[in-house]
């Protein structure tokens, strides 16, 4: 076990839409991916709390919900108070320089940069991924620009206590462009000769069966764009490249790290914002809960630790108080997530006086409703059970679904009289964990981690 007082730094690669259940072929294109997932503790069953990218990396800085931070798309900003009491704030107060290279995502943009991070780079992906960023470089695609950035960054930093926060685009789609996913050029030809079949729930007749107001949202609109029949081998063959390329980028900053002489101090981690339909349900995104959006690959490599793989259900809040815990800073009392270091340590989860040995469900969310085309707003509880409960929360409709037998979720048994006992006790359950992930109001209590309202009626808003 690592001293105490012993020197760390972060490295936190963060990628984008990037699911965790893919094609088996590309783990023979992505060797410093899979070189860092043997060497480390790999999360079998890690989720977010909200399938989007505001909100997703807003809970990852902040260690809370969405319930609790209140930002998602059009919001205002993370509020500087909370900020005060995120990772980055906490981890500078404390001595580490703290980086943010790739995308922000969370508007951290202004005052909200400068409280949080000694650098800022971020940089966009628009009019298109692919962009001329360094003068008489010529063309350069995201991906390797932002590679490019963070090991400059650990070069120059190296004698430092750092954490660096590496943010990419890929393998997020390029929305407007046809392509929908754009690839560095180099890897354009491969998966040419794998054969990629649709989910079973890709099939018409079960998107047909789904809630109108399912078969209305956002999440059928871009199906059209991206997993039609004709659409489906060539985007799935961008998609696996556009990883490819995140493969050599995260390649390129293991090798910094090593060439710095700073390899056995340093940990890095290696997630997503949220998981993503390949075509699910008649669907592209993700927003909804169901588990190719809210399941996302987690990988925690300390070179401290040993490896293996971590069963626990884990969370992308449980990373703020995690980072906190490594670098040696305590962690505030008013964070929603838990740490993941004593399965670092021990393998298993602490037991705790007020409830079980670890979670065992959480709380799922996502109250952004979309702009011209609907995403319909809901919350739910996901058990180790094997049991799932979805409400829509403008439709007065839920979905329960046993995704241990059923991982697919195609057999809804809300109206099952066999699941009604079940179907009560989640429904208490989620209402009960609803009321938990609500947050903090800035006033007494907030320092010390006291909770008190803020509830949507507290603020006479309901978003």
């Amino acid at each position: 076990m690592p001293a105490a007082t012993e020197r760390v730094n972060l490295v936190f690669l963060f990628a984008d839409d990037w699911r965790v259940d893919l094609p088996p072929v590309l783990a023979t294109h992505t060797p410093h991916i899979e070189a860092l997932r043997a060497a480390g503790h790999d999360f079998a069953n890690a989720f977010v709390s909200t399938p989007v990218c505001p909100a997703s990396r807003a809970s990852v800085l902040t260690g809370l919900y969405e319930s609790s931070h209140r930002f998602t798309f059009q919001t205002p900003p993370l509020d500087l108070r909370l900020l005060e009491h995120s990772v980055p704030r906490l981890l500078r107060r404390h001595g580490l320089v703290t980086g943010m290279i790739g995308k922000d995502g969370a508007a951290l943009d202004g005052p909200r940069a400068e409280l949080l991070f000694d650098e800022f780079r971020p940089v966009s992906r628009h009019p298109s991924i692919v962009q001329e960023y360094v003068p008489g470089l010529g063309p350069q695609h995201a991906v390797d620009h932002i590679g490019d950035l963070a090991v400059d960054f650990i070069e120059r930093r190296a004698a430092e206590d750092f954490a660096l926060f590496v943010w990419f685009h890929s393998p997020h789609a390029q929305d407007e462009d046809p392509l929908q996913f754009i690839p560095p050029d180099r890897h354009a030809g491969l998966f040419a000769e794998t054969t990629f079949v649709p989910p079973p729930t890709w099939e018409p007749s079960f998107f047909a069966a789904q809630p109108w107001f399912l078969r209305q949202s956002l999440n059928r609109e871009r199906f059209w764009w991206r997993w039609t029949e004709e659409l489906y081998e060539p985007m799935m063959r961008r998609y696996l490249q556009m990883i490819v390329g995140l493969d050599d980028a995260v390649g390129r900053i293991v090798e910094a790290v090593s060439r710095a002489g700073i390899a056995g101090r340093t940990v890095v981690v290696l997630s997503s914002d949220n998981g993503f339909f390949v075509g699910e349900r008649g669907f592209a995104g993700k927003w909804l809960g169901y588990e190719p959006s809210l399941r996302v690959p987690l990988v925690v490599f300390d070179p401290r630790r040993g490896a293996g793989v971590v069963p626990e259900t884990v969370l992308n809040l449980d990373l703020a108080p995690t980072f906190l815990e490594l670098a040696g800073v305590p962690v505030p009392a008013r964070m929603q997530g838990r740490s993941l270091v004593p399965l670092l340590e021990r393998g298993v989860a602490p037991a705790l006086s007020h409830g079980p040995a670890w979670r065992d469900d959480f709380f799922f969310e996502h109250s952004f409703a979309g702009v011209k085309t609907p995403i319909p707003r809901h919350y739910g509880v996901r058990s180790d059970t094997g049991f799932k409960l979805i409400r829509y929360r403008d439709h007065g409709q839920d979905e329960l679904y046993h995704w241990a037998a059923d991982p697919y979720e195609s057999i809804d048994l809300v109206d099952d009289p066999a699941y009604s006992q079940l179907l009560a006790m989640l429904r208490q359950r989620a209402e009960a964990l609803r009321l938990e992930a609500q947050g903090l109001l800035f006033a007494d209590g907030f320092e010390d981690g006291t909770l008190t309202d803020w509830s949507s009626t507290a603020l006479g808003t309901d978003r």
